[in-house]
Formats: C-alpha cells, structure tokens, sequence
C-alpha cells in the first residue's frame, strides 16, 4: 500500500521527517525547461497516485520493496505511452525523482519551415518529458521552487 499527499494548490514545499516506520519517503517534482501547460501523470505499481504540472511536487511514503513508477505526459490522443522506471525503497531515506519537460526542434529538409494552414511559416517541436533521480544535495534547492500540487488521483 501506498501512501501519498497532494494537499490543494498553492502550499511550498516542506521537506517531511524520515518515517521511523522503515518507510521511504519519494518527493516527486517537476521544473520544465520550457513553459507548458500539460500535465504528467504518475502511477506507482499500476496506481494513479497524481498528475504534476510545471513548478509542483508530491511525495509519497512507501514501505520496503520494489516499485514500477510509470509516467505520461499530457492526455492527448499523440501522446506515447507510458515511460517506466524501477525504484527500490529499502528505508528509512528520501529519494527525489525530478520531471522536466523540454522542446525539441524537429528537423526539416534544410532551410523549410512547414506552413501552416494561413500559409504562415513556422518550425516544428516535440515537447517531451524527462525523469531522473538526484542527490538530495541538489534536488533541495530545486524542489524548494516548487508548492504542493492540487492533482489528487480520480
């Protein structure tokens, strides 16, 4: 079982005492490369436990095991599947996985822009989603940017 917070919008980060319980703590957040909008979805072992926009975290509180953190960008109907990725709590730490959406130019023939339906040229991107763990020691001054999201599991 897992258990987890997403208190509403708004609330900074503030950093949980270890579990005495021989839990993990996992903080999750997300600080986008580019501004965007849509939001990623996050299951923990096939359940939803939220969604992070840009600027918001999570943590979750989970006891010895292994885990399948699966993550999707956006709802849309073009978006690809679900990214996965392994995490062991082994207790008591904390762990922080960071999201980072960033924009990735699409190359063309050399020297084309694609015309949109007005005629009016413009470049092409790919908006995509990252994840990565990092070092307490680098992860506290980012995740401090970031406040409580409001995104709670449907």
């Amino acid at each position: 079982m897992v258990f987890g917070c997403a208190s509403a919008p708004g609330p900074a980060f503030s950093e949980r005492p270890t579990p005495e319980s021989g839990r993990s703590l996992l903080y999750v957040y997300r600080l986008d490369r580019v501004n965007s909008a849509g939001s990623a979805t996050l299951k923990i072992n096939g359940q939803k436990v939220g969604k992070l926009k840009h600027g918001e975290y999570l943590w979750l509180e989970v006891p010895p095991g292994d885990y399948e953190i699966s993550l999707r960008y956006g709802g849309f109907p073009w978006s690809m599947g679900w990214s996965k990725v392994q995490f062991q709590a082994r207790g008591p730490d904390a762990r922080f996985m960071r999201l980072e959406a960033d924009a990735l130019r699409i190359h063309t023939r050399a020297g084309h822009l694609e015309d949109d339906a007005r005629g009016a040229r413009r470049e092409r991107y790919s908006v995509n989603l990252y994840h990565a763990f990092i070092p307490s020691d680098k992860a506290l001054p980012q995740i401090r940017q970031c406040h409580a999201t409001g995104n709670r599991p449907d």
